[in-house]
């Protein structure tokens, strides 16, 4: 291709060490903890016979085969650049939020059919570790949630942010599905069928959203025009750069690449353009939600219509 020795193909971007810690962190809470709900739930949806605890626990079965997929997924998405993917393997991660959404969906379903079953089902058993499961489950999933928002926060993670969001539902529904196995006990037998459903319903929500997230983030969805001004005003603040005179950002994964175009002054000596365009670069990466900046430098007496 070239005879150049040292010619670049790939991006040096490597991910963190920081980074690599707190997805392993959120993969072991999330493995761990659907699996400890799966097993209890299971032993409470056979004694009590509750298609709210049923639907309840197929929500938890999906919750461990996405927390699977988000481990291979996240461990995958950490892989530095090769000549394959040349910008890193990030977008893995996006790829994992919509399998997380698919997840839900699939519990979504099992909890609507639950639901409809219901309705011509014998009146759940009472059993107290029924109820002390269901008050279980919200206690564990409080504290999953915790973690795994304030780890999400930390690496800056839509897939993370998926997997609290997930957790968050998971104690409205458990909620959901205490409060109709009670209703059906002492007050009408079909609330316990309506509580399946208002769970199936929560949980198609939240999968609706995760999906049109994250598929936004792999076909390269941009960003807001807020965070477009925000961009440009640091830019702008570089001593150096005349004019902002293109900013597009598009996903590539959780984050964003941006390509800018600055306007400089046109007798700026090489070296100075290039330490500037560095400048600029170096600012905008450090920017929480962008993962690489390309800086265009242009002289301020060259027409606009002329510039690529």
């Amino acid at each position: 291709m070239t005879n150049w020795p040292n010619f670049v193909t790939i991006d040096s971007h490597r991910p963190s060490d920081a980074s690599r810690k707190l997805y392993h962190a959120a993969s072991a809470i999330a493995i761990g903890g659907n699996l400890v709900l799966i097993g209890i739930k299971a032993v409470a949806a056979v004694i009590s016979s509750s298609s709210a605890i049923y639907a309840d626990a197929a929500n938890s079965a999906s919750d461990v085969v996405y927390s699977l997929f988000m481990a291979l997924g996240l461990t995958l998405s950490l892989r530095p650049p090769d000549s394959g993917h040349p910008h890193g393997h990030q977008r893995a991660e996006s790829l994992v939020g919509v399998v997380i959404a698919m997840a839900m969906g699939i519990a979504g379903y099992a909890a609507a059919h639950e639901g409809i079953a219901a309705f011509s089902s014998p009146v759940p058993t009472m059993s107290v570790w029924a109820i002390v499961v269901l008050l279980a489950t919200a206690v564990i999933k409080t504290a999953m949630y915790i973690g795994s928002r304030r780890l999400a926060r930390e690496a800056h993670s839509s897939t993370l942010h998926a997997a609290a969001v997930d957790n968050l539902s998971d104690i409205i529904t458990s909620s959901a599905a205490l409060a109709g196995y009670l209703a059906s006990q002492y007050i009408w037998p079909q609330l316990d069928g309506i509580a399946a459903l208002a769970v199936s319903a929560w949980i198609f929500k939240n999968a609706i959203q995760i999906a049109i997230e994250n598929l936004g983030h792999l076909v390269g969805s941009g960003v807001s025009e807020e965070t477009l001004e925000s961009m440009a005003e640091i830019v702008l603040q570089i001593p150096g750069v005349v004019a902002v005179e293109r900013l597009v950002a598009e996903h590539a994964g959780p984050r964003v690449i941006l390509d800018v175009h600055i306007l400089a002054a046109g007798d700026m000596p090489l070296r100075e353009v290039h330490a500037l365009s560095h400048r600029v670069r170096k600012a905008l990466e450090q920017c929480e939600i962008v993962e690489h900046a390309w800086v265009h430098v242009e002289p301020t007496d060259m027409p606009l219509d002329a510039s690529y």
